[in-house]
């Protein structure tokens, strides 16, 4: 049976024109409380299903779409006139969104029925079904396309494990109450099982405040008949959310184990093999959380994302990373401000790192309650919001050696993850490497032996993750040494115990470049030359004794990254300045 839901909507169009970071920490909070439950990546950004609701209101259903630095581009808002309406789960089928979750019916007073709401993101039409009879209490918590393209949504109903397919109109093919188990159950995930017209469905089955088994099931495609079901107990609550197929055989599962009273539990991943034997079990992972999310990376290790809250007083979200092998720990990350924060989602993004969705509360002083945020995290590979910053300082040491000090931020060549250095010292001499995938390095400082004094373009580049942060300078034997990457401390006039900056603008630059200086009084001249990474000279200038500034043409000359080597006269002082000529 399907129905035709009334229900009310409010879009929003949104746009920025911002530069944003590569990695970021969003939060968004258009009500009272918002939290997102799942994020789906598109073409150009992602999707988040969110809830929401203002106090003395009920539950409202929102989809956000946001770009791939979080910027939101347009929402959509879902209110119910008979009461809430709430998102649990959704997939991507061509351009359209497919959602399930529950929404209040009139029909009995306060009963939930199961939705399905389809959108387009082109046109963001939407058309939204009640599925069933309105009599019984049902809720959708997974969705999953069907091998013939139809829909399957699994959940509960009247607290049994439930399970019916639909057509993308919303019209039933079949509906199945799985009532032969005791107590409280429900059904949380579903996914094909390979070469046959079957899905496994996983939940929690017999639960009350002191037990509860996890529940795998197979079940028909045709019929929706449970062909077998086992169910795993590691003594307590227990219980699954998230079922994945691993691509190295068997399957994966989250959920939450050992718990007691319904008041302490852990978070938990299994591993089981293709005959549905568990291959390991740890339960060390989050402390009164459920494992939230849990994804499989290319090379087999895992990544699941919850919350950990030991003391059961303040929540904190984790991500943490786990050998495929054994379920070893190999990195935890926190993140959080001062009150609980949730992760109920992550997605693997393009470039190797991770999007983590979920919630983060707030303590507002003076409020009866605290306030909720839905929360988005763009993180690296190693679940961290930092890009490699390289820099180096270099001193003569005579007889043409040079000493090197790495001075590079955000790098972590010793961790597990973490990236490594490659130098290239320009004079032909084979690159050093060292860090993950190459020798450990051994401290930050190196020295270089030049086999004939001279000027050498020496390039030092970081590299972690998908990020790439390089740096060069041209290393004269003879000369004074420098840093290269962070400003350097500006050096002190000899007669006039002040200071003094070099700046170049427009950078990068098109056509003409601005070179300016700025002192306590006027100074010698300024030596300005331009030269290529390879250290040839391409531009040379001066600026006047007194001259606050110059603007030379750029034109000429070809697009790429350029040293700007200036030099003052009267205290000697010198630096570089990378570049950028853009066409």
């Amino acid at each position: 049976m399907k129905n035709a839901c009334f229900f009310y909507f409010l879009c929003f169009f949104t746009t920025s024109l911002q530069a944003q970071n590569k990695y970021f920490e969003k939060l968004y909070n258009w009500n009272d409380v918002q939290e997102v439950r799942k994020i789906i990546l598109m073409e150009s950004g992602f999707v988040l299903a969110e809830n929401s609701y203002n106090f003395g209101n009920d539950w409202q259903a929102l989809i956000c779409s946001a770009n791939l630095q979080g910027d939101t581009t347009w929402t959509i808002t879902y209110s119910n006139p008979y009461g809430h309406i709430v998102f649990s789960n959704f997939i991507k089928v061509n351009q359209k969104v497919i959602f399930t979750g529950n929404m209040t019916q009139p029909i009995g007073g306060d009963n939930v029925q199961t939705l399905l709401l389809t959108v387009d993101t082109n046109s963001l039409v939407s058309s939204l079904y009640c599925i069933g009879n309105s009599d019984a209490n049902s809720v959708g918590r997974s969705i999953i396309q069907t091998q013939d393209a139809n829909i399957l949504i699994v959940g509960s109903k009247d607290w049994q494990p439930y399970a019916v397919k639909v057509d993308t109109a919303g019209n039933i093919i079949w509906e199945q109450v799985y009532d032969n188990y005791p107590l409280l159950n429900w059904l949380t995930d579903v996914i094909p099982v390979p070469n046959e017209q079957a899905y496994y469905v996983i939940g929690t089955v017999g639960f009350n405040v002191m037990n509860g088994d996890i529940l795998l099931a197979k079940i028909s495609n045709t019929t929706g008949e449970m062909l077998w079901d086992t169910t795993y107990s590691f003594g307590g609550v227990d219980g699954a959310n998230e079922i994945v197929k691993s691509q190295y055989g068997g399957y994966i599962i989250g959920g939450a184990a050992e718990g007691f009273s319904n008041v302490y539990f852990k978070g938990m991943v299994m591993k089981l093999s293709n005959d549905l034997d568990i291959e390991w079990y740890n339960s060390q992972l989050f402390e009164n959380c459920g494992c939230g999310a849990l994804k499989e990376l290319p090379d087999g290790s895992i990544i699941a994302a919850s919350c950990n809250d030991p003391q059961g007083e303040y929540a904190q979200m984790q991500i943490i990373k786990l050998s495929g092998a054994d379920g070893s720990i190999l990195w935890r990350r926190t993140y959080g401000g001062s009150w609980h924060d949730y992760a109920y989602d992550l997605a693997l993004a393009p470039d190797g790192g991770f999007i983590v969705a979920g919630r983060q509360d707030t303590i507002i002083p003076g409020a009866p309650i605290g306030h909720a945020s839905a929360w988005v995290l763009k993180l690296n590979c190693m679940g961290l919001l930092t890009q490699p910053q390289a820099a180096f300082s270099y001193e003569p040491q005579g007889a043409n050696e040079i000493q090197f000090t790495n001075l590079s931020l955000y790098a972590y060549p010793d961790s597990i993850d973490g990236g490594y250095y490659i130098w290239d010292f320009g004079d032909g001499t084979p690159p050093y490497l060292c860090g993950q995938g190459y020798e450990p390095c051994t401290g930050n400082t190196l020295t270089h032996q030049y086999a004939a004094p001279g000027t050498y373009p020496v390039t030092l580049t970081a590299i972690v993750c998908t990020d790439t942060s390089v740096v060069q300078a041209l290393i004269d034997t003879q000369g004074a040494g420098g840093t290269v990457g962070i400003a350097p401390p500006q050096p002190p006039l000899a007669s006039e115990g002040g200071s003094f900056e070099v700046l170049v603008y427009p950078n990068p630059a098109q056509n003409i470049l601005t070179l300016q200086w700025v002192s306590k009084s006027p100074l010698g001249d300024l030596g300005v030359s331009l030269l290529t990474l390879t250290g040839q000279t391409v531009l040379e200038t001066t600026l006047a004794a007194g001259e606050a500034s110059k603007t030379v043409s750029v034109a000429h000359l070809p697009a790429g990254i350029y040293l700007c080597r200036w030099q003052q006269s009267a205290s000697g002082a010198s630096g570089y300045i990378k570049v950028v000529v853009m066409r």
